[in-house]
């Protein structure tokens, strides 16, 4: 699949991708800090829990940008909503980053009994406890179809927004036959 046209990242969608970094560099954290950010709300976005990008593969979200852009997507999934989802794969060693969801077939019957059930942004997810998470080669890109506009940016892969979420029928039930059947992992200490 050939590149799509340059995505552009503005500053506010870049800082809704730190939650997918584990650290970012000192230039990122002080182009923050100048664009009105705290380092409060830094520590906060970094800390949040999710799939989180390696260090190794990039050290912020300005860098996944430009990996973005000069890469060719895989595959392309246009939404109902008119955003694009771009997947990228690239072959590095020991993965780009870690995925938090795992499909619940893939789970040991134990940890089938530990599965528990929390409600995110109004909807009923699913949690596993693991010892880590899965690495992952894969990066999903959703983009607004209107500007170019990198929307958000994660390692693993591809989750529908939440049922919810979504207006038209198909998309709906897809979305909640993909939910029923993955987790989200939760590293246990």
């Amino acid at each position: 699949m050939e590149k799509p046209e340059e995505l552009k990242l503005t500053v506010q969608r870049a800082f809704y991708i730190l939650k997918h970094f584990e650290s970012i560099d000192a230039d990122s954290r002080n182009l923050f800090l100048k664009n009105g950010y705290s380092e409060l709300e830094i520590s906060k976005a970094i800390a949040t829990i999710g799939s989180k990008f390696f260090n190794t593969f990039c050290s912020n979200p300005f860098q996944l940008s430009k990996i973005i852009n000069n890469s060719n997507p895989v595959e392309s999934i246009s939404q109902s909503n008119g955003n694009i989802i771009f997947i990228y794969s690239f072959h590095k060693s020991g993965g780009i980053g870690n995925d938090n969801l795992i499909n619940v077939n893939n789970l040991l019957p134990f940890e089938l009994k530990y599965l528990k059930v929390e409600k995110r942004n109004n909807f009923k997810i699913k949690i596993v406890e693991k010892a880590s998470f899965v690495k992952t080669n894969q990066l999903v890109v959703v983009a607004s179809k209107e500007n170019n506009e990198i929307i958000t940016a994660f390692p693993g892969q591809y989750a529908p927004p939440f049922p919810i979420h979504l207006s038209d029928t198909k998309s709906k039930i897809a979305s909640k036959r993909f939910w029923e059947e993955h987790a989200f992992i939760e590293i246990n200490n």
